[in-house]
């Protein structure tokens, strides 16, 4: 401070002198004229009164300005900013600021010594605004997608004794068919045959019954063992073939319907018990009213259950053989062929086609 006034001193001086002057300064590096450094200070006559420097124009005086020894860092400040309670503010909260010394600059007050301590009253909670209008309804999701069962024989060898193999997914390209892409694979379950029982003890031979009405041919199933050679019974009438009717015109195309919401399936063990004597498979489903492509508890449709049983081991079901392999006491506990789990199967699809149908036109 003391060079600084002196060097504004000299300034003052030279232009109270009146005189027409230049000034020019130059840093002086540390040595023993200045040991820390300063300024070499240079006043020329301005001869011809151009305010520059030129050649020929002599120095008339020179000074030297030494910079002083550097001083000690000084200590920094701190400012502490919480929330604390204060009886005398209306809400009893305030935010206290106090600032004070930080000597190691860490951004903490050092100790309890504080410079000055000041306290800001919360003001009241204000009331609340009016509430916003309405935002504009969200655009129609996208029409969900159809799921689809695919059934085949057990190809993969996970039944001992061969099944059927269901496999379900989403429809994802519409075409109405469970391309292999579409497969989810977590949800494939296995309807696998049961293991044929022992063959069980002739029974003795029965009253023979009146001759009964010819029924309609049913188709034919796969060829099953040879089983044992029954009596020959009576040759039964045959039945003429009936004339094929005409074509009916076709009716006209009914309304679309609406879009129906996805339909699910779920397939479970079931325990042997009431519903399968020997255990098997409880095919279940519903609407994904959520849309959340999992078939929940409450969107089980309550008729929707259909149970696909295991075969009995006949011996051990204390049945007696026929020459049609079932029971003569019990049609429920027969074996369950393939034809016949077959048959199951096809009309399990067919009710959920249906029930399908029947939603999509509601």
């Amino acid at each position: 401070m003391k060079q600084t006034s002196l060097f504004c001193f000299i300034i003052l001086c030279l232009f109270n002198a009146g005189a027409a002057s230049l000034i020019t300064t130059e840093e002086i590096e540390k040595g023993p004229t200045c040991p820390n450094g300063g300024i070499l200070i240079s006043i020329i006559d301005d001869e011809n009164n151009n305010g520059t420097v030129d050649e020929g124009e002599t120095v008339t005086d020179t000074q030297i300005l030494c910079n002083g020894e550097d001083g000690s860092n000084g200590s920094g400040t701190a400012v502490k900013i919480e929330e604390v309670d204060q009886a005398s503010c209306p809400n009893g909260k305030a935010i206290k600021i106090s600032t004070g010394p930080d000597a190691n600059n860490d951004g903490e007050i050092d100790g309890s010594t504080y410079y000055n301590i000041v306290y800001l009253c919360a003001g009241k909670d204000g009331t609340d605004g009016a509430a916003g209008a309405d935002g504009a309804d969200g655009a129609d999701g996208e029409n969900g997608l159809n799921a689809l069962v695919k059934t085949s024989s057990d190809s993969d060898g996970v039944c001992e004794n061969g099944g059927i193999k269901i496999e379900v997914g989403l429809d994802e390209n519409n075409n109405g068919v469970l391309d292999a892409v579409e497969v989810d694979d977590e949800q494939t379950q296995y309807v696998c045959n049961g293991a044929d029982g022992a063959d069980g003890e002739k029974g003795e031979t029965g009253e023979k019954g009146d001759k009964g009405a010819s029924g309609t041919n049913g188709t034919n199933g796969e060829k099953g063992d040879k089983g044992a050679k029954g009596d020959t019974g009576d040759k039964g009438a045959t039945g003429m073939p009936g004339e094929t009717g005409e074509k009916g015109d076709a009716g006209e195309d009914g309304k679309d319907g609406q879009n129906g919401m996805t339909t699910l399936v779920s397939v479970s063990d079931e325990a042997a018990g009431e519903n399968c004597a020997a255990g098997g498979k409880k095919i279940e489903y519903g609407l994904d009213a959520n849309s959340n492509n999992k078939l929940d508890p409450e969107e089980i449709l309550p008729e929707s259950a259909y149970y696909v049983c295991n075969g009995n081991n006949a011996e051990e079901a204390g049945l007696v053989s026929s020459s049609t392999g079932c029971s003569t006491t019990a049609v429920e506990s027969c074996p369950l062929t393939l034809t016949a789990l077959l048959a199951s199967v096809f009309a399990f699809f067919t009710l959920l086609f249906v029930k399908k149908s029947e939603n999509s036109g509601k």
